[in-house]
């Protein structure tokens, strides 16, 4: 899980839809800068860089305090997995007077993106890590365990770190992402396959 030093809460809902939390939930709200000061609790981090292009938005006023004109900065973020620390400086609008932090769904997605393929190129399993690539997947657990043909109890314990990630199901679940970045479903179509098969004659010629 992600610790973070909160040092304020303060938030709007009158945020527009660019601004989304680092946590990946859908709702729409401002991320400070705050929040995302996170503690670093790994003896070891993989840094990971990522690039966007400027965003000339400093005519934008703040929601907070009504200050026009905000600063492009850069801000760290990171997710931490187990004992590892996966960060990357992304780039951020701050107000000058309070201090408040703005930035783009893209690049918190991109960052997102970038720490899944890091998880799964590394096999760094564990039950968070596990949970973060499923999400990003962008199936349920109940779904994943039908396809897995287990139950969605065995999925939560996986996922709560109470039982060890099987191995192969990791494999699947990297499959699946493979599939995802690539426009397919194909390890998904084997699964549904393998849980109803269709009946075949006795003699199958194929080309």
């Amino acid at each position: 899980m992600l610790m973070c030093l909160l040092q304020s809460d303060r938030r709007s809902h009158a945020a527009s839809q660019r601004t989304r939390r680092i946590d990946g939930s859908s709702k729409v709200g401002i991320v400070t800068e705050t929040t995302l000061r996170c503690v670093a609790r790994s003896s070891k981090a993989s840094s990971l860089s990522l690039f966007s292009k400027e965003k000339p938005m400093a005519s934008e006023k703040c929601v907070i305090c009504g200050h026009v004109g905000l600063e492009k900065t850069t801000s760290d973020v990171s997710r931490t997995f187990n004992r590892t620390t996966v960060s990357a400086t992304i780039p951020m609008l701050q107000c000058p007077a309070c201090e408040e932090g703005y930035y783009e769904s893209a690049d918190l997605s991109a960052f997102e993106t970038a720490v899944t393929d890091e998880l799964v190129r590394t096999g760094n399993v564990s039950g968070a890590a596990f949970r973060f690539v499923r999400k990003s997947v962008g199936i349920t657990a109940q779904d994943f365990a039908a396809l897995l043909g287990v139950t969605p109890g065995t999925i939560s314990r996986w996922e709560q770190g109470h039982d060890d990630v099987d191995r192969a199901a990791w494999v699947v679940l990297g499959s699946m992402l493979h599939d995802k970045r690539a426009g397919r479903d194909d390890t998904r179509r084997t699964l549904e396959a393998a849980a109803h098969p269709t009946p075949m004659p006795t003699v199958v010629k194929v080309a």
